[in-house]
Order: structure tokens, then sequence, then C-alpha cells
């Protein structure tokens, strides 16, 4: 819901904000050139058509196809909106990066208010299936978390006191460790990594920033050194998984058993002869919410089959040559934002979880446009 909430207030703030001026002119609007929308189109095609070969799937029918329409407003409809009801021309290029960075700081805050606030361990030690809010479990948070950094750290290379955002951006990665997702705690380190390295190549103030850098990282490493034993008491939950899958082996060699069964058009996006871990405990939702396979490839094997793969081919296709082509500082960011979604997703069900790929699919529309000055 936050999510959902926080992308629904972007789109309203693009169209109130003075720096931002949106135009819904139809002529203007509708026959703006959208690079990405074959690919979309292509990708949404094969959600539609998920599992429409299944014997299964006259039961289940009108359920799958509402889901694949939920899936495919999630990824199209911001792209849609968004790209062709900006005036880009009169506009900031970072808006959507200073976004990123308030959206950052609020998901930290609510990580510190849980742990300021909710009973989460138990005999000193982490509990982190108590890490949760109204939206999402600990795996959502500090995926979304992850996503986060590289936009405190355009700051850091954007402006003269950029200092603050490698302050930020770091703080981003210790909130991402503290919400005990292993897999946000992986792609989130190869981004905070990256991200040091464009930054100290690309800073305005390169000297500020690399200052701040350095005491953060004493300070860290201090910090582990003089805590070390109460650190690992409390994280030893996180700690003792080490590379255990958590089942999730099973559950891909399930993936993929569905994907040989029906392997044109998958088995539908709910599963016929296995059923994935399901996080949530309320029947309304899962009932809906179909459990999902922890994998963005099998997850579109097992339920769309070849047709979905191809489709999430082209777009993932044109996307990358996107981000590549006229690189921006701008685009950069994004794309190493974006990048992490889908890291991340090769764990968790991120990419099919609605409030990431909204802010996905608003951050392609960027990502498109924002270096396109001459475009009204």
């Amino acid at each position: 819901l936050l999510c959902f909430l926080s992308i629904q207030s972007l789109i309203i703030t693009l169209s109130t904000i003075p720096e931002f001026n949106v135009s819904f002119h139809a002529k203007t609007f509708f026959t703006r050139k959208r690079v990405l929308l074959p690919g979309l189109l292509a990708l949404c095609t094969g959600y539609l058509l998920s599992g429409i070969l299944s014997p299964a799937y006259p039961d289940m029918a009108v359920k799958n196809l509402l889901f694949a329409a939920l899936q495919c407003a999630a990824v199209f409809v911001p792209y849609y909106l968004v790209s062709g009801g900006v005036r880009w021309s009169q506009n900031r290029k970072d808006y959507f990066c200073w976004t990123g960075f308030g959206m950052g700081c609020l998901l930290l805050g609510e990580l510190i208010w849980i742990y300021m606030t909710g009973d989460i361990t138990e005999f000193g030690v982490i509990q982190r299936n108590r890490i949760f809010t109204g939206w999402g479990m600990h795996n959502n948070l500090g995926g979304m978390l992850a996503m986060m950094i590289p936009f405190a750290f355009y700051l850091a290379s954007r402006y003269h006191k950029g200092w603050i955002g490698t302050v930020a951006g770091s703080a981003f990665l210790i909130g991402v460790f503290m919400s005990c997702s292993r897999s946000s705690i992986l792609v989130g380190c190869g981004a905070y990594v990256v991200c040091i390295a464009v930054m100290l190549w690309k800073a305005t103030n390169k000297k500020g920033n690399t200052v701040a850098l350095i005491i953060v990282l004493v300070s860290v490493a201090l910090s582990i050194l003089l805590f070390r034993h109460q650190l690992a008491k409390l994280f030893w939950g996180l700690i003792s998984m080490g590379t255990d899958p958590s089942y999730r082996d099973v559950t891909w060699s399930a993936g993929l058993a569905q994907f040989a069964k029906y392997p044109v058009f998958g088995g539908s996006f709910y599963a016929i002869d296995f059923t994935p871990w399901d996080f949530s405990t309320v029947d309304a939702f899962s009932g809906f919410f179909p459990p999902r396979w922890h994998n963005t490839v099998i997850q579109l094997l097992a339920c769309t089959g070849v047709v979905g793969l191809l489709g999430y081919g082209f777009h993932r296709i044109q996307t990358v040559v996107l981000l590549l082509k006229n690189i921006t500082r701008e685009k950069a960011f994004i794309g190493c934002s974006l990048l992490v979604l889908l890291g991340a997703s090769l764990f968790d069900c991120h990419f099919y979880n609605i409030g990431p790929v909204l802010f996905y699919s608003i951050g392609l529309a960027f990502a498109e446009k924002c270096g396109k000055s001459t475009e009204d």
C-alpha cells in the first residue's frame, strides 16, 4: 500500500508542482514517441495469454486474466502516462532521482520505526519474520530500499554538497542489512560498490565525497570491530542461514517442471501441481495473489511459457539499448536502480509485486525522456 501511495503521490505531484509541467493534450499525448512501447506490449501479450492451453485453465480463466491484467497495468500504464503526459523540455531532468532519494529516506525511517517499536528480537537475536509493514515483509522492504541507493549517490555526484548523498547512500545500505533480506543485501552491496566508483569518477566535489566516504567506512569498521560479539548475536539468525536457498531450489525445480508440461503458454499464474511458499496469511490476499516462483525467468517459464519469455526478452533488449545509448548521469543512476530490482528478482518475486513495478515503469519513462531536452 505504501508503494502504491508513493507512486500515486508522484503522479499527482507531477501535475501540481510548478517545477514539473504535465500536458495531457490529446494530440501530443497519444502521438508522442514511446521507444519502449513495442516491448511492453509484447510482455503484456505474454501475460494475458498465460496458461491458455493448460487443462486447468477453464476453471481459473477469469481469475488468471484479472491477475495478468493487473500485472500489465502495473508495468504499462505508468510508463504510458508519464512518457506522454509530461513537458520534458520544461522540467528538471533529475526529478525522479530526487523522488527516489526521498523514498529511500521514507523507507529507512519506516525500518528504524519497526526496530524501535516492534518486538523483533528473541533472546537477543533478530527474528526477521517479524520485520514487516502493512505493505510487505522484510524482503520487500529490503529490496525497495536497495533500489534507492543509486539515487543517493546521484546527488553525491551531481551537487557540490554531495557528501550528504554519500552518507545517505551508506545509511540506505545499512538499512538493507537491517532488513535481513539476503538477496537485497547481495544486490545492494553490488550497487553500492558501483555507485561509489561512478561517484568518485564523476563527482562535482570529489574531495568532500572522498572524505565523507572514508569517515563512513572507518566508522562502520570500528563499530563492527568494537561490537562484533553483540552484532554477531543480534544477526545470528541471518548469519546461520549462510547460503541456504530456503526451499527456493525445490520451488525452481517445480517451476521448470511446470514449464516442461506447458511449454508454449505456461500453466497460468496459479500453480497446478506444486504450490510455492506463500508469505501471506491473509486468505483474501492469497486467494487472488498467487504464490510466486522467486525468480523472474522461472516465473515467466512456469506461468507464461516460451511466449511470455520471448515477450520479456524483447522488452529487456529494448531497455538495455535505451540505457546504453546516449548515457547521461540521470539515466545511468536510474538504470542502476532498475538493475537492482532485476537482480533481486532472480531470488525473490519483486518483479511481480505491484509497488516495485510501478516504480520501475515510471523509471523507464524518465530514463527514456529525461535526456531529450528539446521534446515537449
